[in-house]
């Protein structure tokens, strides 16, 4: 299949794999779009490729229709990124493939130059391969949590992985920041939270033994904004080299609302959820 002919087909296929689900809560009806995808180097299957994974679920439907518009904007700003967000999903999704594989074919003079060069070993990076897909994690009070997951190789020693947590205010249509739901000076409080959380996680008796573990210096663990709630609690999380070495992956902490009720914002957004 050429290049120029993925827009087209990526277009009738999004629309064949678009699976919606109703919500009791929120009032939304989301939708998923699944795509794989790949491109050989030269468009030639025994060569290096680029393989493509994506599912995206978004809101699909709304009573309101100006908040959907909003949320959904959202939705592919986080999952693509901001020059996606007043596409369509469907259009969206097949945009973004087409300028991943084209940006891919740009390597192929360069791959030439190496099959010259006749050292395999060389050929290694460019071996690339992208998955990437969102999950709605809570979606109830008027705020939807969800995460997107993010795995890319690019011929590297190994993939790298990202999980970046996002809260929508539905009836705003804007993202939850911590600045809303703490009060000014919360991160020191929260830091401590967040290492004796990870402290009993591992189920150690004293933080320093978490460097035994390949975590960094522990004052290096605060509040990073990238975190989720639900019922229960917020849950921070933290991405491979952030706080600990690669071999540790993503560190997700959880915190419960009894552990932060001193430091949460007087009239903050989520009061009636906080149980």
């Amino acid at each position: 299949m050429k290049i120029q002919n993925y827009l087209f087909v990526l277009t009738i296929f999004v629309v064949t794999a678009c699976q919606t689900r109703n919500t009791v809560e929120n009032g939304i009806t989301y939708a998923t779009i699944d795509v794989e995808e790949s491109y050989p180097l030269l468009n030639n299957p025994e060569n290096p490729s680029y393989e493509l994974k994506l599912s995206f679920t978004y809101p699909a439907a709304c009573k309101d229709e100006e908040a959907l518009e909003k949320i959904q904007r959202l939705f592919l700003s986080s999952f693509f990124d901001e020059t996606y967000a007043n596409y369509a999903p469907g259009e969206a999704m097949a945009q973004y493939v087409k300028n991943k594989l084209n940006g891919y074919k740009t390597l192929e003079d360069e791959f030439k130059k190496a099959i010259k060069k006749k050292k395999s070993d060389s050929l290694v990076r460019f071996f690339h391969h992208e998955a990437l897909f969102n999950k709605v994690v809570f979606n109830k009070g008027g705020f939807i949590s969800f995460n997107v997951h993010a795995e890319n190789y690019t011929g590297g020693a190994h993939p790298n992985h990202t999980l970046t947590n996002h809260v929508i205010d539905v009836q705003r249509g804007t993202f939850l920041t911590e600045e809303e739901l703490f009060v000014e000076d919360f991160k020191g409080r929260m830091a401590q939270i967040l290492v004796k959380n990870i402290t009993a996680q591992k189920e150690l008796d004293n933080p320093e033994q978490l460097k035994e573990l390949g975590f960094f210096d522990i004052g290096k663990i605060v509040p990073n904004g990238n975190f989720l709630l639900d019922d229960d609690g917020v849950t921070y999380s933290f991405n491979e080299y952030e706080i600990a070495a690669y071999s540790a992956g993503t560190i997700n902490v959880h915190v419960a609302y009894d552990e932060i009720r001193d430091i949460l914002r007087k009239g903050n957004p989520i009061r009636h959820i906080v149980k």
